[in-house]
């Protein structure tokens, strides 16, 4: 290592001590060469206060922005990008109060993936989360009558425990689980019917589960619907249980639907207990179900639909079975893909968001400059639902945005019935930002989601897979890559080469070329080869070898925690004090 990189990685280690600073701000510092790491360029940082424009600025997005900043992780970009250019938007123009969305934290944008479960009451929704978790929830309760009227958040804990809706609201949220800010809105009623419980199950190490109360008619003293808007504005999968038995849908569950319909796209619809009919009534009850979940959805497409018996005891032996069985696996592979998933899914998310609150700016900023008096006074008496979607039309052809990513009229109405404080005036500054990330920050996002080998990993999870670990290389094992370097090495210069690394991969057993592809094997050269010399001294030529064993061998996790402890080496101590 030259005395240039030794001097640059000492000044950074004494910036990182003095800041205590996460292996994320490690990566920042060392990957400013690293030709892999993607560059997002942030809008100006905006402080709420007194003072909340920026000094200068101008119109073009490009110069716009602040000096590159390096990610080396999916989520550290979209939380920034959120935080430095949707966000000021968001607030300027009460994105959230007009809408069920609540400002997003930090620990949304590394949260594990969220099902939820509704449906009427006994209808199998808790019968199939026991399937799910294979053990029973603490206070889970299964019968023919409405058994539970909570809202239950099931997550992972070694041991069984069970807190209620008021510290689930103004608790830190666990590492891996979404942020619970802002249920608060739906006011204590509510929150005396939630609960957050936590369980032993292998499942739940990589999801989180939501069982909902049982809909049946009757009036409730909160708002269901809203809160079952919120928490399917943040699941990834949704699913919904039907009972064929009950081949109805009542007029509470039309209004739980018609909440969630922006979310339809999520919904997976269930026909559970299919067995218990005979193929005829099962044909009857299925064409029944669906004319009127697509009625309620007022959608023309047909909505994914899977007939079986979801639920620990199997599928009775029917005709259909070979069928019931076919949906019950491919549920289950959607579910077991999600993690796998879960980055495409976090940008789409982002991006739908950035649209939205986009197109609410624009409205409140057209209401303003044409509709003054309906803000000052409230649209009561004054502007009609229809009025207001004719106004729809004029924002959609002046700014030529989507209808879709407006709030729905009717709601909007209620929002304005009531005199609220004036929006700002359309302020450029913050529409060139959000237009910025959704032209060009997106795009870059998505390239760090597509990354191929040991980055791919760490991008695309995180924090999630930087779990510092105990290992060491074993003794017999750098005794092995010692004599294969001094076998290979330039005895003058006392280092290995690149193709005879590569060599050694092939020729000395070290690893399997067909499971080590060429991108991963740069990409894990770089992580080594840090001052880019091309040539590896024995210490470092024993750490590759190390991780390109245990990259070959599956052993990814390990892999990339070797990684991360190299990086937080400035001296590579790491090799030198297992082998001695």
């Amino acid at each position: 290592m030259t005395k240039r990189v030794e001097h640059a990685v000492n000044v950074a280690m004494a910036q990182l001590r003095r800041a205590n600073a996460s292996f994320s701000e490690m990566m920042k510092v060392r990957e400013s060469s690293f030709p892999y790491a993607i560059r997002l360029s942030l809008g100006y940082r905006r402080t709420r206060g007194p003072e909340t424009r920026p000094e200068t600025e101008t119109a073009d997005p490009e110069s716009a922005t602040t000096p590159s900043s390096v990610y080396c992780s999916l989520e550290e970009g979209l939380w920034t990008s959120y935080k430095e250019k949707i966000l000021p938007l968001e607030q300027d123009y009460a994105f959230h109060w007009y809408t069920c969305h609540s400002p997003l934290i930090e620990n949304d944008f590394y949260a594990k993936p969220v099902i939820l479960v509704m449906g009427p009451y006994s209808s199998g929704k808790t019968s199939f989360i026991q399937r799910l978790t294979s053990c029973a929830y603490p206070g889970m309760k299964i019968g023919p009558e409405p058994t539970s009227d909570k809202f239950t958040i099931i997550g992972y804990s070694p041991e069984d425990s069970v807190m209620p809706g008021g510290a689930v609201v103004v608790g830190r949220p666990n590492s891996g689980e979404f942020s619970k800010f802002g249920l608060e809105r739906f006011g204590s009623r509510f929150l005396d019917r939630l609960q957050s419980v936590s369980m032993c199950s292998e499942l739940l190490r990589h999801v989180t589960l939501v069982d909902t109360p049982g809909v049946f008619p009757g009036a409730k003293s909160y708002d269901h619907a809203g809160a079952l808007e919120w928490f399917a504005e943040r699941s990834d999968l949704i699913v919904l249980m039907m009972d064929v038995l009950k081949p109805d849908v009542p007029d509470d569950l039309q209004v739980a639907l018609r909440a969630i319909r922006r979310q339809s796209h999520k919904l997976r619809v269930v026909f559970n207990k299919a067995d218990e009919l005979a193929p005829l009534q099962l044909t009857k009850v299925y064409g029944t179900l669906l004319w009127s979940l697509s009625q309620t959805l007022r959608s023309a497409e047909v909505p994914d639909v899977l007939m079986g018996s979801f639920w620990d005891k199997g599928v009775k032996e029917t005709l259909f079975k070979s069928e019931f069985d076919s949906n019950l696996e491919r549920l289950d592979n959607e579910i077991n893909e999600l993690p796998r998933s879960s980055a495409v899914r976090r940008i789409d998310r982002l991006v739908k968001r950035a649209r939205q609150a986009r197109a609410h700016a624009l409205l409140m900023s057209f209401l303003r400059e044409n509709y003054l008096n309906v803000l000052k006074k409230g649209a009561s008496g004054r502007m009609s639902v229809v009025d207001l979607q004719e106004i729809y039309e004029q924002v959609v052809s002046k700014h030529q945005i989507a209808l879709g990513d407006l709030p729905d009229a009717a709601v909007m109405h209620k929002k304005l019935f009531w005199p609220v404080d004036l929006p700002p005036v359309q302020n450029a500054k913050l529409f060139e930002r959000i237009e910025h990330f959704l032209a060009v920050d997106s795009a870059t996002l998505m390239n760090i989601a597509n990354r191929k080998g040991p980055l791919k990993l760490q991008a695309i999870f995180g924090s999630q897979l930087r779990k510092v670990v105990s290992e060491h290389i074993p003794p017999l094992q750098g005794k092995k890559y010692t004599r294969v370097f001094q076998r290979l090495c330039d005895k003058e210069l006392e280092t290995i080469s690149l193709v005879e690394v590569k060599n050694a991969i092939v020729d000395d057993g070290c690893g399997d070329i067909d499971v080590l592809d060429e991108e991963t094997f740069t990409m894990l050269w770089q992580f080594v080869d840090d001052d880019a010399q091309g040539h590896l001294a024995m210490n470092d030529f024993i750490l590759f070898m190390h991780l390109v064993d245990h990259w070959c061998r599956g052993e990814k996790n390990t892999c990339l925690s070797l990684v991360e402890k190299f990086m937080k080496s400035s001296d590579k101590k790491i090799v030198s004090e297992t082998i001695e």
